[in-house]
């Protein structure tokens, strides 16, 4: 047919017709799938159809009654139903996005994205050097653990404690590859010593993630080391602070060394405080025991030493060591 102005492109648009001659039966093939009675007008000499005569699926027509080849029959189709149409790869931009996506499509990209997870650990100071192919990756940045003091007793009648020394803090980042660079310099805390007698334990070592490219440095901060002592008589001592830590998009800090007890039963030291990937260290137990007790036990993986105790006795006692450091690289990698 003919139209005013421009012309459709897309044939679903133009309207079209269809004879129909009679078999004698009341259902016939339409030209056209259409998806209600509305989107047709049907004609049976020269005499429209009610919509209620009549029923329609996809490309089937029923009609009221029969018709024969002596009657005339047109159909004119004022609706199609449009089949599926796939966008020219690249046509779809983020401009055209609205709502949510379904998380099993987020998982068909990922799937056909990032195809792996790897994992770089650094007990001791390096280089991070990045796996071919990541995309980004998360680092985890843990301080030294602090020492736990020691304990010397004055006379055959006391009972001491020292506390646990604190854990270092951890600071966690993502980081583009872009802001990773070529590689980033990687260094580890020590942990703290513990104190042996009167001497406190000393605090652990700052560890830090520093990259090459544009991102900033990680700084897990460590533990401070808890106070040794001698004395007479009872005593405990509380246990150290857990050390902070920057630069993460989460800045997390050590948990604090345990504090000692003494009581009518006997002393326990304090453990040390626990890191982000590992607990603290175990006090030493003399509970009912007279003498000096054993070192304490030492942490590890930025987590504070154990401290240890004397009771009835005049000997010293040694606290245990914190940590060293500790750092993981999640890499997710694009394959």
């Amino acid at each position: 047919m003919a139209y005013i102005g421009v012309q459709p492109t897309d044939t679903y648009l133009s309207i079209a017709s269809q004879q129909i001659t009679g078999t004698g039966s009341a259902t016939y093939t339409l030209d056209y799938s259409v998806s209600t009675e509305e989107d047709v007008a049907v004609f049976v000499n020269n005499v429209r159809q009610n919509v209620s005569t009549y029923t329609v699926s996809g490309t089937s027509l029923t009609l009221g009654g029969t018709i024969s080849a002596s009657d005339s029959c047109w159909i004119l189709f004022l609706g199609r139903t449009v089949g599926t149409k796939t966008p020219a790869v690249g046509s779809v931009t983020n401009d055209m996005l609205a709502g949510s996506i379904a998380t099993s499509k987020l998982a068909d990209i990922t799937a056909n994205g990032l195809t792996n997870i790897n994992y770089q650990t650094f007990t001791s100071s390096g280089t991070y050097t990045p796996t071919t192919g990541m995309a980004f990756c998360e680092v985890y940045c843990t301080g030294g653990g602090g020492g736990a003091g020691g304990t010397d007793g004055d006379d055959t009648s006391c009972s001491l404690a020292s506390g646990g020394g604190g854990a270092g803090g951890t600071a966690i980042k993502i980081y583009s590859a872009t802001e990773i660079g070529a590689s980033a310099t990687v260094t580890i805390g020590s942990g703290g010593s513990g104190g042996n007698g009167a001497t406190s334990g000393s605090s652990g070592g700052n560890s830090t993630f520093s990259p090459a490219g544009t991102g900033g440095t990680l700084t897990g901060g460590g533990g401070n080391g808890s106070s040794g002592f001698n004395a007479g008589g009872d005593e405990a001592r509380r246990g150290a602070d857990g050390g902070g830590s920057s630069g993460g998009d989460l800045n997390l800090s050590g948990e604090h060394g345990h504090h000692g007890e003494t009581s009518n039963d006997g002393v326990i030291g304090g453990n040390g405080g626990s890191s982000f990937f590992e607990r603290g260290g175990l006090a030493s137990d003399r509970a009912r025991t007279n003498g000096s007790g054993s070192t304490g036990v030492a942490g590890s993986k930025g987590s504070g030493g154990g401290g240890t105790v004397v009771r009835n006795d005049t000997g010293t006692s040694t606290g245990g060591a914190g940590g060293s450091g500790f750092v993981v690289v999640k890499e997710f990698i694009n394959g």
